[in-house]
């Protein structure tokens, strides 16, 4: 029996033959001694019999059908009524568990972890196996049906079938594994179970081999705990290098090798060897030996010192990594699996040097109208467990009730019906919001729900619930707060351990005060919310989308028990923005619930002789029956409806699963009405999905698949249980913010670019215009204000194939009614990662002339003549230096609220970009200004069509900020455009800051460099040859023949600096559109009433600039830049003189002194870049004698705006700073290198993916500027009649006389006054180096508002007081 045990691995080392008999008796035992310790925990110990042959994935060993374990049985979960149960027990060859659940529908067995199964492995080949077996196929047959001859036959099979297996695994299955990220993760986990084996082999062969030498009985003297450290630490670097050196990527790299050497100072040596016997290659690293002189003193032996230490750990995994991140940037994805490889190793050696993770102490929660859970994710195994409550339910019902004590799930919904007026369901839907007691929706649920709703001062609901003894207040949050330490409560128990943190989820059209509302909830149950997560989102995490390749646009469908709700996500990495939303609140599980009650109650009545079920508990018993009968015909054909009632006969029906969606036809016909809406909002077909998920119970309805599949032609995802799907991806995200598996990376989430749009709401009624019938849509604001917004209107010809680098061609009408109800594509350009997410990739195209109107509500009329009102119209063109940015990334929430409120229209376009737009050979080939040609094209369309839209056409404002305002200033000059327009407003930049042009000759060159960058070869390439017409004609054929992505340049690339005297691309003088000199045109035109004005902190970022750019070469760049700009205004000066000048000889203080530095470079650069051409334009009104006095009469506000058409100039400087708001312009790169959209976004907002909180001060200036915006749009005077209203301060437009300027202006902050000093006094003792203002005296009258205000919030209204009045905006 000896020998027998010796052989034979199924017998334990405690096994006595004497005492225990046979192997099942000693393994009954051990269970019976172990039963009564795993009771109290849920767990019981039973002899498990494996079910079919599996495979330790710890040990590679085979384990036959029929073997029995002892293993730990626990139940984990329902499947409906039926209990699921794990199996837990322990591989008899390694250390490792095998993990088997039963199926969820008692199907089968399913394999957790631990093992895999492999049916076919006999079956790979006939004469391959029994060519290296010798075995047949009866035989192997024969051992697959007799278990006993399976557990005899294992020790032989396992040497043969490991042969076999690898010889069947080719490099064609090798390379397909390695293609996405799972497989190679899985390879390199087998490939450190294997170096793990194999030392673990060697260890036992040590032993082996000094007991066969008689050594066991020496005892060895103590190793020093620090020998063994470097022993262990020796091992596991070996096997994390020859680990990665059997992926393909680091086989090859042997560069890595040679530089790992290199930086090991000799110590190690580092070598790439191949073993004769296998095709993987391996790292061999070892310590070289270190010769020791024989000291005197010592009798010391020269041996082999094994030694490690961290640092060369450190150097490997850091060569890892900058080998991962220098590669990134190419096409390979090889790399990408080093980088997976690498992390996952990292964690292998983590958890080897005995550092056990900690239990997950961030849960998710999903706080859902009618369920909630809670689940944790597990750092080692990257699983999520979802906790049960008492009853095995791992979704609880958002219910609670109040009996003696608060009752929150399953049992709160056992007492609805006998208490209804104390238990209290959807709180989630009144959560953060206001409401008006007039409202009739909220007059609707008021008689939907039977508790008691009230409404506070502030317009939020909270529930009465009246007690024996007291009347109890709960406010929505309340309620959520019960149902989280409810789920809290379950989770610790399952835990052991204490949990204070959280990752809750919630809707994706949730707004800041409901998300706001959602975190106090968690607060108020003792839970620190981490993040807030959208449901969307976390849906897609729950099925690893982020990690899957080639998926950007995803539909979330989620159908609930009371809402669809559609959700289409766009995602970049692992960055998620939701981008159209759109649901029916009245289609859920309970409406199909509801048809078929209906349905039963009248057969109840029929079977009764007319009476009809009245009883409230049999009513009840009605509900939970239909709602079994409903999940029974998910997976049957028919189910029988059999129920017992108080007060009425028993009933019995067999519902059939065609009945059931007969009777619910016209819920199921409006399933896809949310789909299309939200597809029509984001502007993509169905073809263009990319995933489609399924979230919410009743999505398991087999009707309810069947539509999804059919309408996108593609099988949706629903492998995750739909319930919990969510609380899942929530689970994942605390994972991962408490510190989980390093492979998972953290969603980045974008608030939604888009309103939740319902169903119902209506497009508003098609309009004509000339060019034909449009219909847009309306928006309402929270506080009721109307809006129609109409996207994407074409107002010329798409400028594409052989009408590339052509002017815009005029549109042709249109029959058919075109739908204005999406953004349509920006201009090509070259996005950066975080401008990508701005514009959560919305497409790009040459096709780009397409324009976007934003009116006040207004009923369309076909007869125009007959309309009473016009708007005045604002027509803004973005910035982005002349080759990036886009109308698509304003936000319209923020135009409707600040602008169309005020009854004016706004019109923001796209048009030509970079060389698309300005590309120029210097003659009639290509004309330049495509950029301005578009710009005149849109002008024209609004003047022929805005009278459709209830806009005044000769009431028009054009206006920008930055390249922007340079385009509107050029407008204004252009022969061609300024009769089109009214009034301009330009904002950091006009036609006379030193960048607004380009040369001529450098922009030729510039093209022609890029045609042949782009492969384009003249026909004759002589030296001294000068280019020719017909080698124009021949590059611009080439260039049309080429793809229009081609054309995209980096901003940064041909961006103007501080210290340019000229942009390298952009508007030239042609010729044609701007015939002359920009101040020849400026004399010309008559001047237009004008707002100009700068930032106080136009050059902030260059205050940043001493940390991480050289001073001297800032100070160089600056003077050299000042000499330019003098020379371009004849005067000339030395390189000394233009330093003396601007740094006063101060340039050793100004490197060490940040304060100078500021003074000198911050206020020098602002004055000299963007005073500077304030100043230059308000003297070539004088030279042109074209410019405007105010009347004598100080007092009269009638006498101030009669001649505004004479051309008054109203300049402000912005000196409110707003440090969160320009923190969050980083996020918009194209306006990086400028902070004047501090104001702009006060207008239109530019980063439409920010949440602002809005202070009181920020309220007080938005409120300003936007009041004298909008008046000076609508008359060109931005003073009202009530001066109150801003401060008391009148807004003074600038005076000039033959010898005097009076450059007053604006200094807008909380306390807003008009000064006269508009720059430092430096520059203007300064200025008579510009050989401009020798003649002129600049005043300093202080003119300043001689009332001062206060200002008091309360809520959201704004009350200004003065000594006689009030007044409340």
């Amino acid at each position: 029996m000896g020998e027998r045990k010796g052989q034979n691995k199924y017998y334990p080392p405690d096994f006595d033959y004497k005492k225990h008999k046979t192997l099942n008796s000693y393994h009954g035992t051990t269970a019976l001694r172990d039963r009564g310790k795993k009771m109290s925990q849920g767990i019981i110990i039973i002899r498990f019999e494996m079910p079919y042959n599996i495979w330790c994935t710890g040990c590679d060993s085979h384990v036959g059908m029929g073997v029995r374990f002892n293993a730990e049985k626990r139940k984990v979960g329902n499947y409906y009524s039926t209990p699921i149960y794990e199996f837990d027990m322990k591989c008899m060859y390694c250390d490792g568990h095998y993990v088997i659940r039963t199926d969820p529908k008692n199907f089968d067995y399913e394999i957790i972890s631990g093992a895999r199964r492999q049916h076919l492995r006999r079956k790979i080949c006939k004469d391959e196996i029994e060519e290296e077996t010798g075995d047949t196929i009866d035989k192997t047959d024969d051992l697959s049906n007799d278990k006993m001859k399976k557990l005899n036959h294992l020790q032989d099979d396992l040497i043969k079938s490991k042969k076999i297996t690898k010889d069947v695994v080719t490099l064609e299955q090798y390379n397909e594994r390695m293609k996405d990220d799972y497989g190679a993760n899985s390879l390199a986990r087998d490939l450190l179970r294997k170096q793990k084996n194999d030392i673990r082999k060697i260890i036992q062969n040590e032993e082996g081999f000094k007991h066969s030498l008689g050594l066991s009985h020496i005892t060895l003297l103590p190793e020093k705990e620090i020998d063994t450290v470097k022993a262990n630490s020796l091992v596991k670097t070996q096997c994390l290098a020859n680990a990665l050196a059997t992926t393909s990527a680091f086989s090859k790299n042997e560069s890595l090798i040679n530089k790992l050497k290199r930086k090991s100072n000799d110590n190690y040596d580092f070598s790439l060897k191949k073993k004769p016997s296998e095709s993987t290659k391996f790292i061999q690293l070892k310590k070289k030996e270190v010769k020791k002189e024989k000291d005197d003193n010592t009798n010391s032996k020269n041996i082999p010192l094994v030694e490690y230490s961290s640092d060369l750990y450190n150097l490997y995994a850091k060569e890892i990594a900058n080998l991962f991140i220098n590669k990134m940037s190419g096409n390979s994805t090889t790399y990408i699996v080093i980088g997976i490889a690498s992390l996952v190793l990292l964690g292998y050696w983590y958890q080897k040097v005995g550092l056990k993770p900690p239990k997950p102490r961030i849960v998710g929660i999903d706080l859902g109208t009618t369920y909630s859970s809670i689940g944790v994710y597990h750092a080692v195994s990257g699983n999520t467990t979802i906790f049960s409550d008492k009853l095995g339910s791992k979704t609880i019902p958002s219910v609670i009730s109040f009996y003696d004590n608060v009752i929150v799930g399953k049992d709160a919904v056992k007492l609805a019906d006998i208490y209804p007026k104390r238990t209290i369901y959807d709180a989630k839907r009144f959560m953060g919001k206001t409401f008006d007691k007039n409202d009739p929706e909220f007059q609707k649920d008021l008689k939907r729900y039977p508790f008691d709703i009230k409404l506070d001062d502030e317009g939020k609901a909270y529930f009465q619930i009246v007690l024996k003894d007291t009347i109890k207040i709960l406010y929505p949050e309340d309620v959520g707060s019960y149902i989280i330490k409810y789920l809290k409560s379950f989770a610790e128990f399952n835990l052991s351990i204490n949990i204070d943190m959280c990752v809750i989820s919630v809707p994706a059209e949730f707004d800041e005060y409901q998300r706001n509302a959602t975190i106090k909830a968690a607060n108020l149950s003792s839970l620190e919310a981490r993040r807030v997560v959208t449901e969307p989102t976390a849906a897609s995490l729950a099925y690893g989308l982020n990690k899957k390749k080639g998926v950007e646009y995803i539909v979330v469908f989620d159908l609930g028990g009371g809402t669809l709700d559609v959700s289409i996500i766009w995602m970049q990495g692992s960055v998620f923005v939701t981008m159209a939303m759109a649901g029916n609140n009245r289609l859920g599980g309970q409406d199909f619930n509801d048809n078929i009650q209906k349905f039963i109650l009248e057969e109840i009545k029929k079977e009764n002789n007319g009476v009809s079920l009245t009883d409230k508990e049999d009513i009840q018993h009605l509900r939970l029956a239909i709602e079994q009968a409903k999940i029974s015909l998910t997976d049957n054909m028919e189910t029988e409806l059999k129920i017992e009632f108080k007060k009425a006969k028993p009933f019995k029906y067999i519902l059939t699963r065609k009945k059931f969606e007969e009777l619910n036809k016209l819920l199921f016909e409006s399933v896809t009405e949310p789909i299309e809406a939200a597809l029509e909002d984001a502007d993509l077909r169905a073809e263009d999905i990319d995933e489609i998920v399924l979230v919410g119970g009743s999505t398991r309805i087999p009707k309810i698949r069947q539509i999804v599949h059919n309408y996108f032609k593609k099988k949706p995802n629903f492998g995750i249980d739909p319930d919990l799907a969510v609380v899942t991806g929530a689970s994942i995200q605390a994972g991962v913010i408490g510190g989980g598996w390093p492979l998972q990376v953290t969603a980045i989430e974008m608030p939604p670019t888009a309103r939740k749009r319902h169903i119902y709401t209506k497009h508003n009624e098609e309009l004509r215009a000339k060019c034909g019938k449009i219909s847009g849509k309306y928006y309402t604001t929270s506080d009721g204000f109307v809006s129609n917004i109409f996207l994407g209107i074409p107002y010329a010809e798409p400028p594409i194939e052989e009408y590339r680098f052509q002017k815009p061609r005029e549109l042709k009408s249109w029959n058919n009614i075109y739908k204005a109800h999406s953004l349509k594509a920006r201009c090509i350009q070259h996005d950066t990662f975080l401008e990508t997410i701005q514009n959560y990739g919305s497409k790009k195209s040459e096709d780009c002339l397409y324009l976007n109107i934003f009116t006040p509500n207004f009923e369309p009329s076909y007869d125009n003549s007959k309309r009473n009102i016009f708007y005045p119209v604002f027509f803004f063109i973005h910035s982005g230096e002349y080759t990036s940015g886009s109308s698509n990334q304003f936000d319209y929430r923020n135009i409707v609220d600040s602008l169309i409120r005020h009854n004016i229209i706004v019109i923001t376009m796209n048009y030509r970009l970079g060389f698309l737009g300005h590309f120029h050979t210097g003659d009639e080939t290509c004309q330049s200004n495509l950029a301005l040609w578009d710009l005149h094209a849109a002008l024209r369309w609004v003047k022929n069509n805005i009278d459709a839209f209830g806009g005044n056409k000769d009431n028009i404002t054009v206006g920008g900020d930055t390249s922007g305002a340079v385009y509107a200033d050029l407008l204004s000059l252009s022969p061609i455009t300024r009769d089109l327009f009214q009034r301009t407003i330009i904002i950091g930049g006009a036609a006379t800051i030193s960048w607004a042009l380009c040369n001529s000759d450098s922009l030729i060159e510039l093209c022609r460099n890029k045609a042949i960058e782009l492969g384009y070869k003249r026909k004759t390439n002589l030296i001294n040859d000068s280019w020719t017409r017909n080698d124009n004609e021949d590059m611009i054929k080439y260039l049309k023949s080429l793809p229009s992505e081609v054309f995209a340049i980096s901003p940064s690339k041909y961006a103007s600096y501080i210290w340019d005297n000229s942009s390298k691309i952009g508007p030239v003088i042609d010729g044609e559109f701007l015939p002359c000199s920009i101040k020849q045109l400026r004399a010309e035109c008559k001047p237009k009433p004008v707002i100009i004005g700068y930032n106080q902190h136009e050059e902030l970022l260059l205050s940043l600039l001493p940390g991480v750019y050289d001073i001297e070469t800032l100070i160089d760049n600056v003077t050299k830049s000042f000499k330019k700009y003098c020379a371009t205004r004849g005067t000339i000066i030395t390189y000394d003189q233009s330093k003396s000048i601007i740094f006063d000889n101060n340039t050793d203080d100004i490197k060490n002194n940040k304060k100078l530095y500021k003074e000198y470079i911050l206020k020098s650069l602002r004055d000299f870049t963007k005073v500077s051409y304030i100043i230059e334009y308000c003297i070539q009104l004088l030279e042109s004698n074209c410019f405007y006095n105010e009347t004598s009469s100080d007092d009269t506000f009638s006498e101030k705006r009669k001649n505004y058409n004479t051309g008054p100039v109203y300049i402000y400087r912005f000196d409110h700073f707003n440090l969160n708001k320009f923190f969050n312009k980083n996020q918009n790169l194209s306006q990086i290198k400028i902070s004047n959209i501090s104001e702009i976004d006060y207008l239109i907002k530019y980063n439409k993916n920010i949440f602002e909180r809005k202070s009181l001060n920020n309220k007080i200036i938005k409120y300003m500027f936007v009041r004298w915006i909008t008046n000076f749009i609508k008359n060109g005077n931005p003073n009202d009649e009530n001066t109150i209203l801003c401060y008391n301060t009148y807004w003074k437009p600038i005076t000039i006389t033959s010898t005097e300027m009076c450059l007053r202006y604006l200094k807008i902050s909380v306390n807003p006054k008009m000064e006269s000093k508009i720059c430092n006094e430096k520059f203007f003792k300064k200025a008579m180096i510009f050989n401009l203002l020798r003649n002129i005296n600049i005043t300093y009258n202080n003119e300043s508002s001689s009332k001062t205000l206060a200002s008091e919030s309360v809520g959201d209204t704004i009350e200004f007081k003065s000594l006689d009045k009030t007044v409340s905006i």
